[in-house]
C-alpha cells in the first residue's frame, strides 16, 4: 500500500463512525456513540481531523458555547503519537475558531495526563482550577483555559 501524506480537515457527520472507532481506541472511558453522533450534529461546533490513506488518525473536537471554544476531544491514533498531530490539529482548530470571533479556549485533562497537560501549556493552556472526580474512573480533571489570539508557547 501507497502511504499518502497526512491530510487535515474539517470533520463531517460522514466522519463519526471513524470518531467513534479512534475514540474508542485512544480512551479508557469513552463519551459513547450518541454523545459523538449529538456532538457532530452540532451547527456551533468546530471539528478538525488528520486522514492518511482515508484513514482518520487524529482529531479535535470543538464545540462553540458563546465567546468560546470548548474542546471536548482531543485524540490521536497510538501510532501517531508524538508526531506533532496534535499540535497541527489543535492551531488548525484555533486558527478556525478565531474566524469566528471566539474570545476563550477551554479544555479538561485528567490530572494525570503529563503528557497531555504539557502539550497544552506548550500551546499557551493555563490551569485554572480543578474539577474534582470529573472523569468515570473517579480521577480529577484540569480545567485548563487560553485567550484567543495567545501566541503558542
Amino acid at each position: 500500500m501507497v502511504v499518502r501524506p497526512i491530510v487535515i480537515r474539517m470533520l463531517t457527520y460522514e466522519d463519526t463512525n471513524q470518531i467513534i472507532e479512534l475514540e474508542r481506541l485512544c480512551f479508557e472511558y469513552p463519551l459513547g456513540e450518541r454523545t459523538i453522533q449529538t456532538y457532530m450534529e452540532m451547527l456551533d461546533q468546530i471539528s478538525v481531523g488528520a486522514f492518511q490513506n482515508g484513514r482518520l488518525i487524529g482529531l479535535v473536537l470543538g464545540v462553540v458555547e458563546n465567546d468560546s471554544l470548548h474542546i471536548v476531544m482531543v485524540a490521536v491514533h497510538p501510532l501517531y503519537r508524538r508526531q506533532g498531530i496534535a499540535s497541527t490539529l489543535m492551531e488548525k482548530t484555533e486558527n478556525l475558531a478565531l474566524a469566528r470571533d471566539i474570545k476563550y479556549f477551554t479544555l479538561e485533562v485528567d490530572v494525570f495526563n503529563s503528557s497531555a497537560i504539557k502539550l497544552c501549556q506548550k500551546l499557551g493552556y493555563r490551569i485554572t482550577r480543578i474539577i474534582e472526580r470529573y472523569y468515570e474512573n473517579g480521577n480529577d480533571a484540569f480545567l485548563m483555559t487560553k485567550r484567543a489570539g495567545q501566541e503558542f508557547a
